[in-house]
């Protein structure tokens, strides 16, 4: 298809940018020392966004995004961004209400005036870190050297959980096992002496890089 015709050294644009091979992606950070995951955020004040990808061969303007609610109704109206050849964004300003999932939309218009289609985006807001239910860590050793620990319904959070366990002979320490990481809350331990008092901690960290700690020891029996 033609997107642009000249006649008599004016360029006349035909049709809209193309998306099809466009992005937008949310740019999140943490609070904490845990990385944000898949376009969570604890603020809900601000959005920053970065995209790549819309091309026209008459070029392009400038950008233009808005914020749709969970529910598909518009909280705002198409607002002009990346007008100085920018691919990002912050906006700012925002009431977000936590535990809510928000979709940000954006499009490229050419100096025709021409709108491309939108990409879009998720965000979505957590402001809580994860919480300790009171059910304890359960514990067995299948053997003398070995010990199997389960922590199934310690914690409790509003997006799933990454943990990470550490285990040693002294309270905090991780002589033993430093900083494992797993989504799975199980572990067994191989190799270990039964006759030394062993302590652990587990760590687990929300979407949102909210996290919430967990300490105990454990001996043979």
């Amino acid at each position: 298809m033609i997107s642009e015709v000249i006649s008599n050294g004016v360029t006349i644009v035909k049709e809209k940018p193309q998306s099809h091979e466009a992005s937008l992606r949310i740019v999140t950070s943490s609070p904490t020392m845990y990385d944000a995951l898949e376009s969570h955020q604890t603020q809900g004040d601000t959005i920053s966004v970065a995209w790549d990808g819309f091309s026209d061969l008459s070029g392009i303007s400038h950008f233009e995004c808005k914020l749709i609610d969970g529910t598909g109704g518009a909280m705002q109206t198409w607002r002009s961004v990346g007008n100085n050849g920018e691919k990002t964004a912050m906006l700012t300003g925002l009431s977000l209400k936590s535990y809510k999932t928000y979709q940000i939309q954006l499009r490229a218009i050419n100096y025709g005036g021409f709108k491309s289609e939108p990409v879009t985006s998720d965000v979505t807001i957590e402001t809580c870190p994860p919480y300790l239910t009171g059910n304890g860590v359960h514990y067995y050793w299948p053997s003398e050297g070995a010990v199997h620990l389960d922590w199934n319904g310690l914690f409790v959070s509003n997006s799933s959980l990454t943990y990470e366990l550490s285990i040693g002979s002294s309270r905090g320490g991780s002589t033993v096992l430093k900083r494992f990481e797993t989504r799975t809350p199980n572990y067994q331990l191989n190799g270990i002496d039964p006759s030394i008092k062993y302590y652990f901690t587990i760590v687990a960290s929300n979407k949102a890089g909210l996290f919430k700690m967990y300490n105990a020891e454990l001996s043979y029996k």
